[in-house]
C-alpha cells in the first residue's frame, strides 16, 4: 500500500512569533542576500533579453520581432539566442536556490554568509542543476506557448480582411494573461517547497523532491497560502497602498509632484524588499512546522544537545529545530513511493 506523508496544521500565531523573532535578528543579512541576488538576475535577464532583442531585427525593436516572427534571423541564430536565455534564467534558479538555504538557515540559527547564496553552484550531485533546468524548461514551454497562441490569434484576424476588433483583442489578451498567470502560480506551488527539500535530504532525487513538494503544499493549500499573505502583513497593505496612490500620478507632473513620485518609488521599492524578505523566511517556517522538524514545548522544555534551540519563550512555550520525528512528514520523504521505479533528470 502506497505511504502518504502525515503532516502538521501549523498554527499562525506560533509561525508569526517565530518569523517576527527571525527577521528582527536576521534583517540586514537577508536584505542584503536578497538584494545581491535581485542584481544578479536582474543583470543576467537584462543582458540575455536585450542580446535577444537586439540580434532579432536590425532596428533591435520588439514590436518589429513580434510584427516579421523574427524576419531574417537564421535558425541557429535563433536558437543560440534562446539557449542564452535558457541558460541566464537556469543561473537565476540556482541562485533562488541559495537564497532558500540562506533563509533556512536563519530560521534555523545556524552560520550564514552571503556565500551561501552561492550554494547551488556547489552542490556535487549536481541535482540543484537539473531541477533549476527542468524548472525553466517548463516555463518555456508555457511561455512560448502562450506567445505562439497570441501571435497566431492576431494572424488570424489579419487574414481574415474584416478588421480587428480592439474589444475583443483585448478581451484576448487579459484572458490569455490571466490564464498564464494561473499556470505559473500552480507552477510556484508545485515547486514550493522542492530546493527545501533538497537541502533537507541530500539522498532525495529531483523528481521524487517535486512530488514530494506538490503532496505537501496541496494538503493544505489555502492555509499555506494564507501563512504567507499573513506573513507579508503590513508591508504588503503599504505596498498595494503605495502602489494605488503611484497609479494616479500622472507622467508630466511638476518638480514638486516629481519629487513626491520618486520619494514614493523609493518607499515602493523598500516595501517590496520587506515583502520578499518576510515571504522568504516564512516560507522554511512553514515547511519546517509542517513536516514536524520546529517543534512546539511548554516552557520548561530543555532541548537535547544534539537540537538546536533558538531561544525564543514567548506566551509559556519555548520553540526548538530538531531532527523530525519518526511520525512526521520530513521523517516520511524516505518512504515514498517505495513501490515506483523513480528516475532523475
Amino acid at each position: 500500500m502506497k505511504d502518504e506523508i502525515r503532516t502538521l496544521r501549523p498554527q499562525y500565531k506560533i509561525m508569526r512569533m517565530i518569523l517576527n523573532q527571525c527577521d528582527r535578528l536576521n534583517r540586514s543579512k537577508a536584505i542584503t542576500t536578497l538584494v545581491v541576488c535581485t542584481i544578479i538576475q536582474t543583470l543576467l535577464l537584462s543582458f540575455s533579453v536585450g542580446f535577444f532583442i537586439r540580434n532579432s531585427v536590425p532596428g533591435g525593436s520588439l514590436e518589429s520581432m513580434l510584427g516579421n516572427r523574427f524576419g531574417p534571423l537564421s535558425l541557429h541564430t535563433v536558437i543560440g539566442m534562446i539557449l542564452l536565455l535558457f541558460i541566464a534564467m537556469t543561473v537565476c534558479e540556482i541562485l533562488n536556490y541559495g537564497l532558500k538555504v540562506t533563509c533556512a538557515r536563519m530560521v534555523e540559527k545556524s552560520y550564514v554568509t552571503l556565500g551561501y547564496l552561492f550554494n547551488g553552484f556547489r552542490e556535487k550531485k549536481g541535482r540543484v542543476l537539473r531541477i533549476a533546468s527542468f524548472y525553466t524548461l517548463l516555463s518555456f514551454i508555457f511561455g512560448f506557448g502562450f506567445v505562439f497562441l497570441a501571435l497566431n490569434f492576431l494572424n488570424l484576424y489579419q487574414i481574415s480582411g474584416s478588421g480587428i476588433d480592439e474589444n475583443k483583442i483585448r478581451s484576448f489578451i487579459v484572458l490569455g494573461t490571466g490564464i498564464y498567470a494561473l499556470i505559473l502560480l500552480m507552477l510556484k506551488l508545485i515547486f514550493a517547497f522542492v530546493y527545501l527539500i533538497l537541502y533537507r535530504r541530500p539522498d532525495c532525487g529531483v523528481f521524487r523532491s517535486i512530488a514530494i513538494s506538490a503532496r505537501l503544499v496541496f494538503t493544505q493549500v489555502f492555509h499555506f497560502v494564507g501563512f504567507l499573505f499573513y506573513a507579508a502583513g503590513k508591508d504588503l497593505i503599504a505596498l498595494l497602498v503605495i502602489s494605488v496612490v503611484m497609479s494616479f500620478i500622472p507622467t508630466n507632473v511638476p518638480a514638486s509632484m516629481g519629487f513626491l513620485s520618486m520619494l514614493l518609488s523609493c518607499m515602493q521599492i523598500v516595501a517590496q524588499f520587506r515583502v520578499l524578505v518576510r515571504i522568504n523566511l516564512a516560507l522554511p517556517i512553514y515547511f519546517y512546522s509542517m513536516t514536524g522538524v520546529l517543534q512546539v514545548h511548554g516552557s520548561d522544555y530543555v532541548p537535547p544537545s544534539e537540537s538546536k534551540d533558538d531561544g525564543l519563550v514567548v506566551d509559556g512555550v519555548s520553540v526548538s529545530i530538531t531532527d523530525a520525528p519518526a511520525d512526521s512528514a520530513d521523517s516520511n520523504l524516505e518512504n515514498q513511493s517505495q513501490n515506483q521505479d523513480e528516475s532523475s533528470l
